[in-house]
């Protein structure tokens, strides 16, 4: 009897864990990459954060950039330094 219920304890723990492991990994594979905007550059620079690091997130992720007339001039007005706005 006692072997019975060990056995039941531990398929319980099993189902439970299963079941936090998956809940913990959904929400992750369902998240979508980042995209790096103009304003994300404006932000990254705002955090004083260094243009080679700020050149490599453009390099390695996906990016959605307005480079119209317009656009350029608020990168340059918001202190962008011209190594990140060059193409």
């Amino acid at each position: 009897m006692y072997r019975c219920y060990q056995l039941v304890m531990t398929l319980f723990l099993l189902v439970v864990l299963a079941i936090a492991t998956s809940a913990q990994t959904t929400p992750q594979a369902a998240a979508q990459p980042e995209v790096v905007t103009n304003q994300t550059v404006m932000d990254l620079v705002s955090a004083k954060l260094p243009a080679d690091l700020i050149i490599t997130k453009i390099q390695t992720a996906q990016t959605n950039f307005d480079l119209s007339t317009e656009a350029l001039v608020k990168l340059n007005q918001s202190s962008v330094p011209s190594d990140v706005i060059k193409p």
